[in-house]
């Protein structure tokens, strides 16, 4: 008995001992979470877009012609030359041809008789006045009309903001103006006055 005694007062007193030696480990604290590196967070940077091109781009089965201030889209099957202070095109398989310059040139008092030339132009109604948005969005007025010389059809247009006019001339030897009016409208609504 006294043995048992002994042994549980030793039991109890390791079992006090090793309580008193214990020491509380502290929870482990929770680091605060690391600020992300800027140079990993950092979004890339957008890459600059390069400039668009002052220079204007045909679309696909043209090709840009240029000369005294215009610029116009031909298509491939036509050619453009300059010659002296004019500018021609040509379609290399017909006799069309379209002519402009950028001198104030007219079909009329100078050349030709311009009362007959107005009669004509009375006659036909073949005069026109208004106003046509050139490529480049700024508004030009314009005077056009139409005359015959020698069974040539011609179209004269005048394109006027203030004290600036240029002249856009087109004919045809076999008189047949209207055949082409397609391409001549293209020429007109892709046409840039520099």
């Amino acid at each position: 008995m006294k043995r048992y005694l002994n042994y549980l007062l030793a039991l109890t007193l390791l079992v006090s001992a090793a309580a008193c030696g214990k020491k509380e480990t502290p929870a482990p604290s929770e680091e605060p979470a690391s600020a992300p590196d800027p140079a990993e967070s950092a979004a890339p940077e957008a890459s600059e877009k390069p400039e668009a091109s002052a220079t204007p781009e045909a679309q696909d089965g043209y090709t840009l012609f240029s000369a005294d201030g215009f610029t116009f889209e031909l298509p491939q099957d036509w050619f453009g030359q300059n010659a002296g202070s004019s500018t021609y095109f040509q379609n290399k398989t017909d006799s069309l041809l379209i002519g402009f310059s950028g001198s104030e040139e007219t079909f009329s008092a100078d050349t030709y008789d311009e009362k007959w030339v107005t009669e004509q132009l009375e006659e036909q109604n073949l005069l026109e006045e208004g106003t046509i948005e050139v490529s480049h969005g700024q508004p030009y007025d314009y005077t056009a009309y139409t005359f015959y010389d020698f069974e040539s059809q011609v179209r004269v247009y005048h394109f006027r903001k203030g004290n600036e006019i240029k002249v856009l001339t087109i004919w045809n030897e076999n008189g047949e103006i209207s055949v082409y009016k397609d391409i001549v409208d293209h020429f007109l609504a892709t046409l840039k006055i520099n």
